[in-house]
């Protein structure tokens, strides 16, 4: 037996294949899912996972070709499941696994900015991300692994 999956408009149906007879038994309503349901169902994946490694490397070295910013360096943060990269807000830097202000205007504006992911990260995790911390990973919108802020 071998398992199909079909997206027929908004649905996303599941068919089974009888490998000797080659014939497809119709699908029954209770394996049929929404795509909307499915990102639902994705949403709701929440696991805990500690922090593993934090490194600070340049746009160019992470994006390649597709940096835009190359003067403001990237934070890769890896868990036990998953590896993102965030710009590292101005006015700080990290430095032999600790976090040190350098510019304390800058970076009070910066990390008031809602668009900022430390800024975030810190409301939800009174902390800036170090190693061994513990953290929540749920899977966004475009279906990756990330940290939960």
């Amino acid at each position: 037996m071998c398992k199909i999956y079909l997206i027929i408009g908004e649905r996303m149906v599941q068919e089974t294949l009888k490998t000797g007879e080659g014939q497809v038994t119709p699908p029954s309503e209770e394996k049929e899912l929404t795509i909307r349901e499915l990102f639902e169902k994705a949403r709701e994946i929440r696991k805990k996972a500690k922090i593993t490694k934090i490194e600070i490397k340049s746009p160019v070295e992470v994006f390649k070709e597709k940096a835009i910013r190359t003067d403001r360096m990237v934070a890769v943060i890896s868990t036990e499941y998953s590896q993102e990269a965030h710009q590292l807000p101005q006015g700080i830097s990290y430095e032999n696994n600790e976090w040190k202000v350098v510019d304390s205007l800058n970076a009070l504006k910066s990390i008031r900015n809602p668009n900022s992911w430390f800024g975030r990260f810190f409301k939800k995790y009174d902390d800036f991300p170090r190693i061994g911390m513990d953290v929540i990973l749920t899977v966004n919108t475009r279906g990756f692994t990330v940290i939960e802020v």
